[in-house]
């Protein structure tokens, strides 16, 4: 159960709409900011990819993260704070890889 101070979100009135994406999904607090989303949301999955370094042994490899809401899922907000409690999230990763240069400046 979620702490007294939390109160359960309310998935008729989510505070993000659309897709929901990280390039950099093992950055600080990536996947905790992803999740608070994706509890607050219009939408049912959220995907986030990391990568190695361009100049490493395979930088063509990286990986997909999709997580994705059940009919178990649970989100809770804190009222005292920018906090947000997940419950029960599917998480699906695999490799992928990536087409090499990944950008271009123009």
């Amino acid at each position: 159960t979620a702490g007294p101070d939390k109160e359960r979100v309310d998935a008729a009135d989510p505070s993000y709409r659309g897709t929901l994406f990280a390039p950099d999904i093992l950055g600080n607090t990536a996947v905790v900011d992803l999740l608070m989303k994706l509890c607050d949301s219009d939408q049912t999955r959220a995907t986030g990819i990391a990568f190695g370094n361009p100049d490493g042994t395979a930088p063509e490899r990286g990986f997909e993260f999709t997580f994705t809401r059940t009919p178990e899922s649970e989100g809770w907000e804190s009222n005292r704070a920018d906090t947000y409690s997940v419950y029960r999230v599917r998480m699906d990763v695999r490799p992928v890889r990536l087409t090499l240069p990944l950008y271009q400046a123009e």
